[in-house]
C-alpha cells in the first residue's frame, strides 16, 4: 500500500475529476488501514488517521468547488 501524502496547495491544483480518483483511492487505503489494525497486521498505527485527515480534506474541496466557494483550476482567484 503507497502512502499519499499531499499538502493543501497540491490539493488545490488538482482539477475535479483527479480529486474524485484521489477520493476513491484515499476511502480504499482507509478501508485497509482499518482492517490491518482490526487483525494486528499494522505496524503504522498513525496511518489510519492520516489517511483519514486527508481524505477529509480532499472531500471538502471537492464540496466547497459544488458549492461555488472555492474556484476549480484553471480560474481566476483560486490561489487568493
Amino acid at each position: 500500500m503507497k502512502k499519499i501524502k499531499l499538502t493543501p496547495k497540491e490539493v488545490r491544483k488538482r482539477s475535479d475529476g483527479e480529486l474524485e480518483t484521489l477520493q476513491v483511492q484515499m476511502a480504499e487505503d482507509l478501508f485497509k488501514n482499518r482492517l490491518q489494525l482490526a487483525t494486528n497486521q499494522s505496524e503504522n498505527s498513525s496511518a489510519l488517521k492520516a489517511t483519514k485527515r486527508e481524505l477529509a480534506r480532499v472531500k471538502t474541496i471537492l464540496r466547497a468547488r459544488q458549492l461555488g466557494i472555492e474556484e476549480s483550476v484553471g480560474g481566476e482567484g483560486a490561489e487568493a
